[in-house]
């Protein structure tokens, strides 16, 4: 009885270490997505209407409502949305970069600079987000598999 307890408990939590491990790739999905989203409409916002950076940014997800904190608290735009992207969500390295550079021409004097610095952002989270998505693909099925089939490969050495 207490063998059976004991292979249920360690197959439960390996099913769960696959399913963190999968939700991983989902959530660097979702939050390229939304930085994604925001960078849309901060190219809007400026074409239209100039705005001071953490207005712009307040409110359009994590990484971009992050460095509208960080502005507030005195950090310039390029700081803040460097950091931003260092501490919020699972990016890659590659991911983190993408923001990096578009920090560094944040401070472009005009307009034109500034939207071709986003068109050019939202270009490389398009290929972030395809890459992201089948990297979730190929890897995703294969951490929910790989968990049940190492619980049970556990199961069967215990019993």
């Amino acid at each position: 009885m207490v063998r059976l307890l004991g292979a249920a408990a360690v197959l439960a939590s390996s099913v769960l270490t696959g399913g963190v491990m999968a939700k991983e790739l989902d959530e660097r999905v979702k939050l390229l997505r939304q930085t994604q989203d925001a960078a849309v409409f901060i190219k809007s916002e400026l074409m239209y209407r100039a705005p001071v950076f953490e207005e712009c940014f307040r409110g359009r997800g994590k990484i971009f409502s992050a460095a509208a904190r960080y502005i507030k608290e005195g950090q310039s735009p390029t700081e803040a949305l460097e950091r931003a992207a260092s501490e919020v969500g699972r990016l890659t390295k590659g991911d983190r970069e993408i923001l990096t550079e578009y920090a560094r021409g944040l401070c472009a004097e005009e307009v034109g600079g500034q939207t071709a610095n986003v068109s050019l952002l939202i270009t490389r989270l398009e290929a972030a987000v395809r890459e992201a998505e089948a990297e979730r693909q190929a890897k995703g099925r294969l951490y929910r598999s790989g968990g049940v089939l190492a619980g049970l490969a556990f199961v069967i050495m215990l019993i």
